[in-house]
């Protein structure tokens, strides 16, 4: 089998379809490893660019999925989130 037919194919030599891949949450638009949220070291990119608009440095746009990540890795309180939104 040619890698092209092998990166085309969805399923596993068991029989179970390989996980898709998701887009890094960091907003590089990257795929990220399945089941992972980031490529590697991206999420400090996510963290300086809260950081960075909780000081007034930068302005950036956090969509939903990112604020709860932060909050739920308690980089930000619930009051950092409403700064940010």
């Amino acid at each position: 089998m040619s890698k092209k037919a092998k990166a085309a194919t969805t399923k596993r030599s068991n029989g179970n379809p390989k996980p898709e891949p998701t887009k890094c949450l960091c907003g590089c638009n990257q795929n990220a490893a399945p089941k992972r949220n980031f490529k590697q070291g991206h999420d400090a990119k996510l963290r300086h660019k809260a950081k960075a608009t909780l000081d007034g440095k930068e302005k950036f746009t956090f969509s939903d999925e990112q604020l709860s990540f932060l909050k739920k890795a308690g980089y930000i309180t619930a009051n950092g989130a409403a700064q940010l939104t």
